[in-house]
C-alpha cells in the first residue's frame, strides 16, 4: 500500500509539472475496456464480486494513452469493487452519446453522500475519512483519474442515488463516429 501511495504522490506530481508522458493512439474501445476488465478480474474476486459487460461495438475508436485509460478503469473498477454492496456485481459498459463514447462503471452499492459530490475529486478526498472506515484507500484514485482523462482530452464524472448506487464515467470524443 505504501509502494502505491508513493507512486500516486509521484504522478500528482508529474501532472502538476506537466512532465507526464502520454503516448495517445487510436485504440478500439472494445479492447481497451476488456483490458482493463481482465487486469482487474482477480481483484474482484478477492472481494467474491464479478464484473459483467456489454461488448462495446467493435467500430468504436477512442484516441488516448493505453496505460493511462487502464490506470484510471483500474481505479473506477477497484473503487466499484469495493463497494458493490450486496449485489455483488459491476458493470462496465459504453454508449455513444452523440460523437462522443461514454464508458461507465455501475455498482449497487449504498451511493456517494450528497454532501460529498462536491469534493468527490479532491485529493486525498474520502466520504468517510474515520479511523474507522472498513474501506482502504488513499482518496488520491479519483484525483489522478480526473487529472489524467483531461490530460488526454476526456472528460470523468459520476452519477449517483444514495441506497441505489454509482456510476463513474469517462468520455471521449469518438473516432469515425
Amino acid at each position: 500500500r505504501l509502494i502505491m501511495l508513493i507512486n500516486d504522490i509521484l504522478d500528482i506530481d508529474k501532472i502538476a509539472a506537466g512532465e507526464m508522458r502520454f503516448d495517445i493512439q487510436t485504440h478500439k474501445v472494445s479492447d481497451l475496456v476488456g483490458r482493463a476488465i481482465k487486469v482487474n478480474q482477480s481483484y474482484a474476486e478477492k472481494f467474491g464480486v464479478t464484473i459483467e459487460s456489454t461488448e462495446p461495438s467493435r467500430t468504436w475508436k477512442i484516441r488516448a494513452d493505453e496505460a493511462r485509460f487502464i490506470q484510471v478503469m483500474s481505479n473506477l473498477i477497484s473503487n466499484a469493487v469495493k463497494f458493490a454492496g450486496d449485489a455483488q456485481k459491476v458493470l462496465v459498459h459504453a454508449k455513444r452519446k452523440d460523437r462522443k463514447i461514454r464508458i461507465c462503471v455501475t455498482d449497487r452499492g449504498a451511493g456517494i453522500p450528497e454532501e460529498f459530490h462536491a469534493r468527490i475529486f479532491e485529493k486525498f478526498a474520502q466520504a468517510d475519512s474515520s479511523v474507522a472506515r472498513k474501506k482502504e484507500g488513499s482518496g488520491l484514485g479519483l484525483h489522478i483519474s480526473r487529472q489524467l482523462i483531461e490530460a488526454m482530452g476526456g472528460q470523468i464524472g459520476f452519477d449517483s442515488e444514495a441506497g441505489v448506487g454509482t456510476t463513474f464515467w469517462i468520455e471521449f470524443s469518438g473516432i469515425g463516429i
